[in-house]
């Protein structure tokens, strides 16, 4: 076997014959493994010369020694979280001619021993040649913890035989994952709206009989997604959990969420987020929205996160999203959201991350080269994690909106907690979010005096306390606004004459869905009325 790397990745392969056997993977993750049975032994060894080239035009430089056929993954850091493991079902069957015995009036009959792997399940048959028998029956049945435990005592087993000089006469293998690295980089590298690539992909797949490839040309969604849920169920996942939304044919993106809140738990959500990241069918899933793993305070997506590290390729997922719940299903300010802290790391290519939940729990320090956009949702929105978001390593960040909430609910910030970021400590950032805000007025003279607006594309002082106040503000600097594509403004605390006199100077303005405000009377009076602010709240505390 001659192998190939190229920085932490590796690729092999070994020519038996007329058949090639490739391996490849990542250091610490899973190999992945692929046979192919050519016409010839020539033609094998021209189709491998020529899969190498391909490698090497990729940059993979040739290394020894090769690694074992199969890599059995590193140990869950959360071993209450079962492992998923690639599906696969193979054989292969040897046949030796009869012999002659010193001990025996007659020789040896001629004689087959075949191999099955039916995932953990090896299986060894064995007897005389005698086709005109009926069903042969199993010599010996073995049942392994993991499947890599069986593959390895299977490809053990076949190297034992053909040392002992049995001729291998047929081979199977149905294996759920195949892969292509030069096809699948294409289909990485392309524009969303680029199908090209992902329809050679499938049709190469179709060619190895992978069921993504069927899934992938598939003609109806609800033909895919009953094979999806097949493949989940088999991995011992309640596939009413999971729903999957196909881009070019492939799965792509995963709504993750539980039937029964009040049964929720964080291990099962976890199990399903790393099964529909290591089956066969959700390999190219890239999108991933989740409910909440469980009521209230037993809600905890670090689990989640870690399950995700785990499966193949973390790094090409590229949006998360844990905020599928409604207030119906548990009030944002009871949901807490675990300890996330460090979890992040192994989602390099990770560009939008929407977290929705109140107090409980910490991001801790975020380092997100890829990050785009960032969206936080509180109710109550605590210093220490506004200070992991000001003090968060994400230089291509374009898009930040948080939801600072309710002093009520645990707010504790004012327009000075942000100024890093209105002095220009995001140099990439086109859209700013002071949503929910008690301070949102203090927001509109700040921002008018900052260094960052004149480079933002748009603003959201939506569902805060805005008020007289503020329309008097948005007036005296309406110039320094006039750029914006769009100022959200809804669900504040705008009367109608207030929303006329904003428009007379801004026509850039959405100020839809007014909230009802109680102060009428008092709204004209001084500036930090005390009765004024008792009656005016943030669209979303509880």
């Amino acid at each position: 076997m001659k192998r190939f790397e190229l920085a932490d990745r590796h690729w092999s392969f070994e020519v038996r014959g007329d058949l090639v056997d490739f391996a490849w993977g990542k250091a610490g993750g899973m190999t992945q493994t692929h046979s192919r049975r050519l016409g010839s032994p020539e033609a094998a060894e021209l189709y491998a010369e020529m899969q190498v080239a391909k490698q090497r035009e990729l940059g993979f430089v040739e290394a020894s020694p090769a690694p074992p056929t199969v890599e059995e993954r590193s140990p869950s850091s959360s071993p209450s979280i079962p492992t998923v493991e690639t599906s696969v079902s193979r054989s292969i069957r040897f046949e030796i001619a009869a012999e002659s015995s010193t001990f025996k009036r007659y020789p040896k009959p001629a004689r087959f021993l075949e191999l099955e792997q039916r995932e953990r399940l090896v299986i060894e048959w064995s007897g005389e040649l005698h086709p005109e028998d009926g069903e042969k029956a199993p010599r010996r049945e073995t049942t392994f913890e993991t499947i890599a435990e069986a593959s390895e005592e299977y490809d053990e087993q076949a190297q034992a035989v053909r040392e002992d000089h049995w001729i291998q006469v047929s081979s199977s293998r149905v294996a759920i994952i195949h892969s292509e690295p030069a096809l699948e980089a294409q289909c990485w590298a392309a524009a969303d709206d680029d199908p090209a690539p992902w329809s050679v992909y499938a049709d190469w797949l179709l060619e190895q009989s992978d069921p993504l490839g069927e899934v992938a040309t598939a003609a109806k969604h609800a033909t895919a997604k009953r094979r999806f849920d097949a493949e989940l169920e088999d991995l011992g996942i309640d596939h009413r959990l999971v729903s999957i939304e196909r881009r070019h044919g492939f799965p792509r993106v995963a709504r993750i969420k539980p039937t029964d809140i009040d049964e929720a738990d964080p291990t099962k959500l976890a199990f399903a987020a790393r099964a529909v990241r290591s089956c066969g069918l959700g390999r190219f899933v890239d999108v991933l929205h989740f409910g909440l793993a469980g009521y209230t305070d037993h809600n905890d997506w670090a689990p989640t996160l870690r399950a995700l590290a785990e499966a193949p390729h973390p790094d090409r997922i590229r949006e998360l999203y844990f905020n599928d719940y409604a207030y119906t299903d548990c009030e944002i300010s009871w949901a807490t959201m675990g300890t996330l802290d460090g979890l992040f790391a192994p989602f390099t290519g990770l560009e939008v991350l929407h977290l929705k939940s109140g107090a409980g729990g910490s991001l801790g320090a975020l380092e997100l080269p890829s990050l785009r956009t960032f969206i936080r949702e509180s109710g109550g929105l605590s210093a220490a994690e506004l200070q992991s978001i000001l003090g968060a390593a994400w230089p291509r960040l374009a898009h930040l909106e948080i939801w600072f909430g309710s002093a009520n609910y645990g707010a504790d910030s004012t327009i000075a907690s942000i100024r890093p970021i209105l002095d220009g400590s995001l140099p990439a950032l086109r859209h700013l979010g002071i949503v929910n805000c008690e301070w949102v007025e203090d927001a509109i003279d700040a921002l008018a005096h900052s260094t960052l607006l004149p480079r933002l594309h748009s603003l959201d002082l939506s569902k805060g306390v805005l008020a007289q106040r503020g329309v008097e503000l948005l007036r005296q600097h309406a110039r320094q606004f006039r750029h914006l594509a769009s100022i959200d403004l809804s669900a504040n605390l705008l009367l109608a004459p207030e929303v006329a006199q904003i428009r007379e100077v801004l026509d850039n303005v959405i100020v839809s869905e007014q909230r009802e405000r109680e102060d009428d009377e008092d709204d004209e009076g001084d500036e930090g009325d005390e009765g004024d602010d008792n009656v005016r709240y943030v669209a979303v505390g509880e």
